[in-house]
């Protein structure tokens, strides 16, 4: 299972460096889901332009801060502070926790390893769960090797499509650096489902990240999945409804360069001519006829 973790400026550069192997957490309900051989996805702040994934190793409870930082203090906190009673102040002063919260939960301590880089929008290193095709869970792989010619193995990208009150579809238009397709048109919103994601975890970031949309799972129809042997993949199929104009969008300009929206006629004129992405008859008739079913 993937977590996702804000962590600031200096802590992401010592992590980022290979100096920082021990994350110190509130032992609240989001923490109690992580579990040793799950991954977490960092994501450096104020500015949100980086991401670090790492691998959870071992995760240790304890009730409280003192006992959590003294246990390691010589190696991670000896070069900042004098005392481990300064840590577990600067934790209450610096606002990271309060301490009503940390006697009611009690805190804990994740060590990670594979540290990797992944920078936002190029991806780089970026690992895919692997099927057979007839869905059954194979392994991992890097997203490289699951786009080479003939892999031998599928993946399940999310592949969203929006559309509106008015009987429109939102159409995005490919960043003019992407390696697959530039220029062109395209879903909604689509991309890969990470190592450790289930299919609306990997949808629902999608959305965020390219368009800048917060969404929720009830938000989503699942159409179902379909088996596109070109490319080896399983694809998810999402309708998302969204009455939102364009201007209250937030493009990943690395991703998506334009968006618009479509009455279904125009949608169904584009979709057939080599300005949009070229997909199979057979999944342009379905989802086509998905859409139909869900436009008054």
């Amino acid at each position: 299972m993937l977590h996702e973790l804000k962590l600031y400026g200096e802590n992401f550069d010592r992590m980022e460096q290979g100096n920082k192997t021990r994350e110190y957490r509130l032992y609240d309900e989001k923490r109690r889901l992580i579990n040793v051989g799950d991954t977490l996805k960092f994501i450096k702040l104020p500015d949100k332009d980086k991401l670090l994934y790492a691998d959870v190793t071992g995760i240790e409870v304890f009730p409280n801060w003192y006992d959590c930082y003294d246990k390691y203090f010589e190696e991670d906190f000896k070069d900042r502070y004098k005392t481990t009673q300064d840590v577990v102040d600067d934790t209450y002063n610096g606002g990271y926790y309060t301490k009503e919260d940390s006697d009611k939960y009690g805190c804990c301590c994740i060590t990670i390893a594979n540290i990797r880089k992944d920078i936002w929008g190029d991806n780089m290193g970026e690992t895919l769960d692997i099927y057979t095709r007839d869905g059954e869970y194979i392994g991992t792989k890097e997203k490289e090797i699951c786009h080479s010619e003939n892999p031998g193995f599928y993946h399940k990208p999310a592949w969203v499509w929006i559309i509106n009150s008015k009987n429109e579809i939102l159409v995005q238009k490919r960043a003019a650096h992407k390696k697959r397709n530039p220029n062109k048109w395209d879903i909604s919103c689509a991309g890969h489902v990470m190592t450790g994601e289930t299919s609306i975890e990997g949808a629902i970031r999608e959305v965020k990240e390219e368009l800048g949309i917060d969404t929720k799972e009830n938000d989503y129809i699942y159409v179902g999945e379909f088996i596109y042997d070109i490319t080896f993949e399983i694809a998810q199929n999402y309708i998302l409804k969204l009455d939102l104009e364009i201007d209250k969008f937030t493009l990943r300009e690395k991703e998506v360069s334009e968006i618009k929206w479509l009455d279904f006629d125009e949608f169904k004129e584009l979709f057939n001519l080599d300005q949009f992405v070229e997909f199979t008859e057979e999944y342009r008739n379905y989802i086509i006829n998905e859409l139909s079913l869900r436009f008054k």
